[in-house]
């Protein structure tokens, strides 16, 4: 077993005992084949490396041993190790959480008064949004006031299973109503307003952030509730048809794929993300047996966001609406995959549909096939720039060719950007 007294004089935080208990109750191969698609060999396990890029598995895991092993970059070490460098935490949060999942109690031996402070911000946050999830739920299933958005699920051919699912709820019309709710949960009003869940006005009243909402809570990687995104049931003046939480000590927008804490397992296990525009098209898919579905929220995709997928896939497949907006996001993250060596496919829909769309005309099983036959990104821009009349003449053709040497320029091997 690897050494865990450095951590521990290093972190101060943990005792050494609770560490070691921690290891022992915890399967590394588990752990890394929840990230990464591992293949036997031999006594061991191997995959490609998730912190270098390379197309020859050089990353090795060994069971017997509880540790693994990059002999490309280097990289090496335990469970504990490992989840830190792939989720970006710190030693102490990542004992902690390999010890929740392993059912383990650990001694914190040293008071940081400002560590502990700022960690029971973190938990006011996320047991504030747990609880607006479920209240959000509850009235959507049974509340009389929430029928119009029942109905709107309905409409697009979700009940009350997908509902349960995704813990999809409503908030209410009005702001006293949820806020009477919050105060008999005892949620002070500093923290709903930390939240992004209440707003003060001007002269000093509370109001909700959300209402009269189809609601989708946002979920970090871990399953924990950190935002919510809120849909209008109705076309509204001056009223964007998704309001996102804002940002906040739990949620960064550019740092959260959606449906990422149910993804990855699928992810790791078959190398492959599809990666759509919005959560509607997310949950189809997963509704579809697609399991690997994900998106981002509520922004362009991000450099991170890139670094996130490129954990846990080795083929990226991209369904992005077949518009010229659609085209434009699909290039931005082409841009930000490229340098992590990944295969990028894009899925070619016909003009005008979305995944969520596509299968409610054509069936589950022909976008399933679409998905699984996807070709490669820069054959369909070809196709699409062939059928849009990007190629008849010279100067489009030029045009054309310099936006395609700059995404190719993204790419990091040499071999594929040849080919």
């Amino acid at each position: 077993m690897p050494p865990v007294i450095d951590w521990f004089r290093l972190m101060g935080r943990i005792d050494e005992d609770s560490i070691r208990r921690v290891l022992e109750a915890t399967d590394i191969v588990d752990v890394v084949g929840a990230y990464l698609p591992l293949k036997r060999a031999g006594s061991r396990w191997k995959a490609c490396c998730p912190f270098h890029n390379e197309k020859t598995p050089s990353f090795i895991v060994d069971q017997s041993r509880q540790n693994f092993k990059c002999f490309g970059c280097g990289e090496g070490g335990s469970a504990i190790t490992f989840v830190m460098k792939m989720e970006n935490l710190g030693f102490a949060d990542t004992v902690r959480r390999l010890a929740e999942k392993a059912g383990i109690s650990i001694v914190e031996e040293v008071y940081d008064a400002a560590e502990e402070k700022r960690r029971k911000a973190r938990t006011a946050l996320l047991v504030a949004h747990k609880k607006a999830a479920g209240f959000f739920h509850r009235l959507l299933l049974c509340s009389p006031k929430a029928a119009e958005a029942r109905a709107y699920l309905n409409s697009r051919g979700y009940g009350a299973d997908m509902a349960k699912r995704w813990q999809v709820g409503w908030a209410p019309d009005s702001s006293r109503e949820f806020l009477a709710w919050a105060r008999r949960e005892g949620i002070p009003d500093q923290v709903l307003i930390d939240s992004g869940l209440a707003n003060r006005g001007e002269r000093g009243d509370l109001y909700a952030r959300f209402r009269d909402r189809l609601m989708f809570p946002i979920n970090n990687v871990y399953g924990e509730c950190v935002a919510f995104s809120g849909r209008i049931l109705r076309p509204q003046e001056n009223a964007g048809k998704y309001v996102n939480s804002p940002e906040t000590a739990i949620f960064k927008k550019g740092d959260v794929v959606f449906a990422l804490d149910k993804a990855r397992g699928p992810m790791g296990k078959s190398g492959k993300a599809l990666l759509c525009e919005g959560q509607i098209d997310v949950i189809a898919c997963h509704e579809a047996g697609i399991s690997f579905a994900v998106a981002p929220l509520g922004t362009a995709f991000t450099p991170e966001h890139a670094r996130i997928l490129s954990r846990y896939a080795s083929r990226i497949v991209l369904c992005f609406d077949a518009d010229k907006a659609g085209m434009a996001a699909a290039d931005r993250a082409f841009r930000e995959l490229a340098p992590f060596g990944k295969d990028i496919y894009l899925v070619n829909l016909p003009a005008g549909d979305d995944p969520d769309s596509f299968m409610k005309r054509e069936g589950k099983e022909a976008f399933s096939g679409m998905v699984e036959q996807a070709r490669s990104f820069f054959e369909v821009r070809m196709e699409r720039a062939r059928e849009s009349g990007l190629l008849d003449d010279a100067a489009s053709s030029a045009s054309f060719a310099r936006e395609m040497t700059a995404l190719l320029a993204c790419m990091s091997d040499p071999v594929a950007r040849d080919l």
